[in-house]
């Protein structure tokens, strides 16, 4: 008797211990998948309110060239205004065999983004011809789980050290000229356009990388009501070089997103003047508003005369600060720059020559 009545109370006791676990379990349950759904609530709202420019990205080379079996490193750092994110790393690589035999690499990861993070995929090459191949181009792209979002990533040089993408959503032509007499070029356009999805193939990323450091140490935000001034050297300017200044240093005002800042460009006989632009659907952008007067600085003696045209001719008012920038080659003019612009009181920012292909020449 005694003992069905303690298989009974076990029983018993079993059933509601089971009862209470499962209770406690689903209540449990609830919990997580509230937590979850959350999650991906909080994903989907971020996702869109986030745009593709606010995704600020650098995609770094750990290795320049491979063989079949090699295992590389890849390191994308992300830098968003979210708190937390949870986006997909899809990278596509592309390298080129001495025979110029080409093979394509792909590989995706997830990756939990707060805020700013460093990260690190590995993926083994499988080529199918042994040889030793080097880097051609890079593709990564960065999207968030439901699609809503997507930034791409292009990098064609094949010496990259560095890829840096430009967190303004830039859209259409970049450069709208206007023809003030002559065969004044109507458009520097060099960059594709955003709203496809399109990469950004044309800029020279390395001087761009360097540009930013400029920046960062003598154009602080807090500068305002400012223009710029640069001046190319006129003897070593070319379409192409003015080309590759217009698009480096006006992504970098851009960044100020100064409404009040005025950039001003002057390349032997090519001048502009670009200001940041503010549009409801598109955001800021750059456009050249205006061509002046064309210019021709072919001596010395005339650098002067040119920079005081190209201020007189600009909007500037009584008491703005004006930042001078020069690219000249030798150290005769750049002295008589100098001390031009220690005249006049404007700051300067040196800006090395460019090369033949567009590079930067850094000491």
């Amino acid at each position: 008797m005694r003992l069905a009545l303690i298989r009974l109370m076990s029983m018993l006791g079993l059933v509601v211990g089971g009862v209470g676990l499962a209770v406690v379990g689903g209540y449990i349950g609830y919990f997580l998948s509230g937590c979850i759904g959350f999650v991906f609530f909080y994903i989907l709202i971020t996702s869109l309110w986030m745009r593709r420019g606010d995704i600020i990205a650098e995609r770094m080379f750990h290795q320049m060239r491979i063989q079949d079996g090699d295992e590389i490193e890849v390191t994308v750092k992300i830098h968003l205004p979210a708190p937390y994110w949870l986006c997909w790393i899809i990278v596509e690589e592309r390298w080129v065999h001495q025979h110029r035999q080409t093979e394509e690499e792909q590989y995706a990861c997830l990756a939990f983004v707060r805020g700013s993070r460093q990260i690190k995929c590995h993926y083994r090459t499988s080529t199918k011809t042994r040889g030793l191949y080097h880097v051609h181009s890079s593709r990564v792209m960065i999207g968030d789980m439901f699609g809503l979002v997507r930034r791409v990533l292009v990098q064609e040089e094949r010496d990259a050290e560095i890829v840096h993408v430009n967190p303004l959503p830039l859209k259409g032509d970049w450069f709208k000229g206007v023809q003030r007499g002559g065969e004044t070029p109507t458009s520097y356009g060099t960059l594709r356009d955003y709203a496809n999805g399109d990469p950004i193939s044309s800029i020279d990323w390395k001087s761009y990388a360097r540009y930013q450091k400029l920046k960062t140490k003598q154009l602080e935000p807090e500068e305002q009501h400012s223009s710029i001034l640069i001046v190319m050297d006129a003897r070593k300017g070319s379409p192409a070089n003015f080309e590759r200044l217009v698009s480096a240093v006006s992504r970098m005002v851009l960044e100020l997103n100064d409404p009040s800042l005025q950039l001003i460009l002057a390349c032997g006989e090519s001048r502009c003047l670009v200001i940041p632009h503010h549009d409801q659907q598109l955001g800021v952008r750059s456009e050249v508003d205006e061509w002046l007067t064309t210019i021709e600085a072919s001596s010395l003696d005339s650098y002067a005369e040119q920079l005081r045209k190209a201020l007189a001719q600009s909007t500037l008012s009584e008491g703005d600060k004006v930042i001078g920038v020069t690219a000249a080659s030798d150290e005769q003019t750049r002295r008589e720059n100098n001390m031009y612009i220690y005249q006049q009181s404007i700051q300067l920012l040196y800006i090395p020559p460019i090369g033949e292909h567009g590079e930067q020449r850094y000491a």
